[in-house]
Formats: structure tokens, C-alpha cells, sequence
């Protein structure tokens, strides 16, 4: 993905916007009043029970003589907007000279929701920025904002969340939506315990979320030589949240009695949160080319760290190292390594290591196959590496102490290291036919998870509280073939298919000594081991 920026010598404006509707898809079809209450004085009966809906009710209801005492509501119609807005503008402006570059962009949209009180609102802010120091020496800067405001309806405190779509269903059409004002005050129609959905919409309250992020990117380039390059990034990110909940003190009574059925308390809720991320690093590459030879070697380190809440802080820094060679574009090798440190980790524990190489064949360019009509594509590849993971949660080499009581409440582990996925691929792609009309990808793979952290019980007798342990081994192997062919049927019409077939197999290995039975470690597997096609696209070439 390219970050689009100014062109030199050209200053270009350019506005883009809409005005529209938004309406329901699908409304279920609800029964009238006079329905409902013939529908259900027949349940009554089926049940051997009193009907509740005398005739003369159902009778006035239906004629509409008057629709205070004999109501016939259609809460579809009062709760559901049939026409709800949504608008959206964008402006960006580029241009610049053979030293800086610029474009700004900026988009602002509004929806109105299609329950009352719910709307959202977004603004975007973005600038980029392109300044060339000298021949050699570009610097990219980026800036962005972004503001997000979402609302929906508030419910009383322990009703179980907004739930004023569902109560369209609940409360029949027998009951008046809102009475006409007595005594100065505004009454609402309700049924046995539930309040009905418009008194939810006007005096329910609101909740609302208000998110503001800003990030600063700066990329600095510098070419020292012809195929020499020196690379920096410096990222910050700053995320702030906050969750706004507000209800005003409101008293029900009854129509006819007046008497004092509920009362909704005031309420004032703010949830604020904070969290900020930065990322810096450096980087030498060198490209090589010389006959049919090609090298690309590439070096770098990196820093990065993330505070959550203010406690919750996680760093981790990085080393690495490239080597990319090939011959003729047939003879392919990739060999990389990894040193990572990560705060998760204890001392002593910290850092692990993580080598790979893949080799790769395209068979397809030598001689014996240059004049081959049917096959276009042939390469042969296979892959070894290990990776590792951290994303552990926090804390876990330490004890850590109630504020409180000043007793022991977590019990950490201080050996808690790095678990690793040993991962072998091997595969070939081919493509037959002209314009490789019938492609095939084949992959077998033999990843073996190793030192994965789990918590394993401890028998009562001990007095102990649980402690994660690195011991787990998990394998998985299996292959994967997948087809894509594609026929042309005239000049506009092609047709595809992309069948496939795969196989796994999931074996636990060893337990550490650990008693643990199979679907805990089936449950921690899925829970921390990333996709096996996530570390296939890491070492493929």
C-alpha cells in the first residue's frame, strides 16, 4: 500500500461528498391491538382459562372511539426510524515542490441511527509530508487524528443493557405509548414490570463513547552509496477514551391512580482510559547484483513499548539480520535470525532466538523447460525456522502482593520463558497451460510448539495457589493442495474455480510431567499458537 503524497509543480483541491437515506431492509409484521388481544384470549381458552379481553374493549379498540382508554400501537412505527440520514464530506489538497511534498486530506461522516437517541460521527485528519534534505536523503512525515463519538440509548442500572429494539416485542400493542400531560407531569403507558420502549428513548438517558487517536510516523532515508541505504522509523501513537453514561431523575405514575409506580435515579458515569504505543528503529540494506548474481543483505534493531491504564506497561526490543541470494532467478535462498527481548519475561529470561532459511527452485527457467507448452510454472521450496511467542499477559515471572492485606494473591513463575514453534513447509507451485490457466499449490508442513505456558492445578494438600509453567508440547502436520483454473469464455466472459483440499492432524506430544487433561491443552492451544498459514508467509520465499 502506497501513502499517496503531492506531485511537484501541481497543486491539486479536491472535494467529495454525499446526502443520503438509510431505511430498514425487513420489519417484522406485528398484529393490531384488536388481534392481539382475540389471539390471546384464544390461548386462555386453549389452556382452560379465563379470557382477560372482554368483547366491548375489543370492539372500541377496533373502531378507535378513543384511543387514550382503547390504544392500538404500532411500536414498530414509533421506535424505528423508516428514513435515518447519513452524510459524509471529504476535502484534500497535494501539492508542493522538489523539495517538500504535501497532501491533506480530512473526511468528515454523521449517521443518524434508526432507534432513537443512536447516532455516531467520525472525523478523520490526515497530512503527509515528503521533504528531500538532498540527492540522497528523503524524509517521509505523517500525521494523523482521528475522532470518534458514538451514541446509544441508556437503561435504568440493572436492567441488562440497551435493550429497546427487544422491548418493541415485548410490550403489546394494548399499551399507550405516552398519556397526555396531568398535573404537570408526563406519564407513560407500562406494562407489568417494563417500561415501554419510548419512555426508554426520552428519559432512558444516553450512553455515549468518545475516542481520539493521533499518531506522528517520521521515516527517514538516506543512500549512502548505489545500493547502500540507511533506514529509521520513529512512531507514537496516543489513544484516549472515554465512556460517558447520563440519566436524568424521573418518577412514574399511573394514568388513572396517580400513584407512584417507579422511579428512574440520576445518574452520572465517566470511564475514562489511556493508552500510548512508540516504536523506534534503524536499519542498513545493501542490494548487490553482479551477472547473473543478486545479494540483499539487511541488518536493524528496534524498540517498542505500550502503556495501557498507566500500570500496565509492556517493551520489547529487537535485533535481526537478512540474507537474500539468488542465481539466474533460479536458484533461491532467504536465511534470516532474530534476537528478541520481551518484559514479560523474568531476568535470564528475556531474550530468545529465532533462526530460519528457506530454498527455493524455479525449475521452470532451465533449459530443459524453456520450450515446454504446457508447463509455464514450476517451483520447487522448502522452509525451516523458529518463531517465537510472547503475548503471555503480564506479569507472570512475578508475585504479586494484595494492597490490602499484604498477602500473597498471584503467585508468579520467575523461569516463565519463551514458547516456540518449530515449523518445516515443504511445497511447490505449478502452473500448466498458457496463461497459467490451470494453477496448483501444494504444502506439507510439521510444526512442533514447544515450552507452551500453562497453569497446571496443584493438589490441595500443598496450600499453594496456582503457578504457569512452561510445559506443553504440541505437533500439527498435515498438507494442503489447492487448484485454480480459469477458462475464458469470450472476450468479457471468463469462469474460475478454486477448489482445494487440506488435511491436520493434532497430537499432544508431552506434558512436562504436568496432569493435565486433552481439552485444557486443546483450549491453550488455540488460545496462544498463532495460524499455521501465518508462519507459512513468514518463511516462504
Amino acid at each position: 500500500m502506497t501513502t499517496k503524497r503531492g506531485t511537484p509543480g501541481k497543486v491539486s483541491v479536491m472535494y467529495d461528498g454525499y446526502y443520503g437515506y438509510q431505511s430498514p431492509s425487513y420489519l417484522s409484521s406485528l398484529v393490531n391491538a384488536p388481534n392481539y388481544m382475540r389471539l390471546y384470549n384464544e390461548a386462555l381458552v386453549n389452556d382452560n382459562k379465563p379470557t382477560i379481553f372482554p368483547d366491548s374493549v375489543i370492539a372500541n379498540t377496533e373502531s378507535g372511539v378513543d384511543p387514550i382508554k382503547y390504544p392500538d400501537t404500532d411500536w414498530q412505527d414509533v421506535i424505528v426510524s423508516k428514513y435515518s440520514p447519513i452524510t459524509s464530506h471529504s476535502l484534500s489538497v497535494s501539492g508542493g515542490n522538489n523539495v517538500a511534498r504535501f497532501a491533506f486530506t480530512g473526511n468528515y461522516l454523521y449517521q443518524d441511527g434508526m432507534i432513537p437517541v443512536t447516532w455516531s460521527k467520525r472525523l478523520n485528519l490526515r497530512a503527509n509530508t515528503s521533504i528531500t534534505l538532498s540527492k540522497n536523503f528523503l524524509v517521509n512525515l505523517d500525521m494523523a487524528t482521528i475522532r470518534l463519538q458514538r451514541r446509544e440509548p441508556g437503561r435504568p442500572s440493572g436492567s441488562g443493557g440497551n435493550r429497546m429494539l427487544e422491548d418493541v416485542f415485548r410490550v403489546p400493542p394494548t399499551i399507550l405509548p405516552k398519556y397526555p400531560d396531568k398535573n404537570g407531569s408526563e406519564i407513560y403507558g407500562q406494562y407489568v414490570d417494563i417500561v415501554n420502549p419510548l419512555a426508554y428513548a426520552e428519559k432512558g438517558g444516553y450512553r455515549q463513547w468518545l475516542s481520539d487517536m493521533a499518531s506522528i510516523n517520521i521515516q527517514p532515508k538516506w543512500e549512502l552509496f548505489p545500493g547502500f541505504n540507511l533506514k529509521g522509523q520513529f512512531s507514537y501513537r496516543v489513544n484516549s477514551d472515554v465512556v460517558n453514561e447520563r440519566r436524568d431523575n424521573f418518577n412514574f405514575f399511573d394514568y388513572y391512580t396517580e400513584k407512584l409506580t417507579r422511579t428512574w435515579s440520576v445518574s452520572r458515569v465517566n470511564t475514562p482510559s489511556r493508552s500510548s504505543y512508540y516504536f523506534l528503529a534503524g536499519n542498513a540494506d545493501y542490494t548487490f547484483t553482479r551477472n547473473n548474481h543478486y545479494f540483499y543483505a539487511m541488518a536493524g534493531y528496534s524498540m517498542e513499548q505500550t502503556n495501557a491504564e498507566g500500570w500496565d506497561v509492556f517493551s520489547m526490543v529487537s535485533g535481526y539480520a537478512k540474507l537474500n541470494y539468488s542465481y539466474d532467478d533460479k536458484y533461491l535462498l532467504e536465511a534470516t535470525v532474530r534476537a528478541d527481548g520481551s518484559s514479560r519475561f523474568g531476568p535470564g529470561n528475556k531474550f530468545g532466538y529465532f533462526p530460519s532459511a528457506a530454498v527455493g527452485w524455479n525449475v521452470h527457467k532451465e533449459a530443459f523447460l524453456a520450450d515446454s507448452r504446457v508447463i509455464n510454472n514450476l517451483k520447487l521450496r522448502a522452509s525451516y525456522g523458529l518463531l517465537g511467542n510472547e503475548n503471555i499477559g503480564y506479569y507472570k515471572y512475578q508475585t504479586l502482593i494484595n494492597a490490602t492485606t499484604g498477602l500473597e494473591e498471584i503467585n508468579g513463575n520467575a523461569n516463565i520463558s519463551w514458547e516456540t514453534v518449530n515449523m518445516l513447509d515443504i511445497g511447490f507451485d505449478l502452473g500448466l497451460f498458457p496463461g497459467n490457466r490451470l494453477e496448483l499449490t501444494f504444502d506439507y508442513y510439521n510444526k512442533i510448539t514447544n515450552d507452551l505456558i500453562i497453569t497446571p492445578p496443584i493438589s490441595y494438600v500443598a496450600g499453594l495457589a496456582k503457578v504457569p509453567v512452561n510445559a506443553g508440547k504440541v505437533k500439527n502436520n498435515g498438507w494442503e493442495l489447492a487448484i485454480n483454473y480459469t477458462e475464458k469464455l469470450g472476450k468479457d466472459l471468463s469462469l474460475t474455480l478454486r477448489p482445494g483440499v487440506w488435511y491436520n492432524k493434532n497430537e499432544i506430544h508431552g506434558t512436562g510431567g504436568w496432569p493435565l487433561c486433552y481439552r485444557f491443552y486443546e483450549q491453550h492451544v488455540q488460545l496462544r499458537t498463532k495460524s499455521r498459514l501465518q508462519h507459512q508467509r513468514h518463511l516462504r520465499l
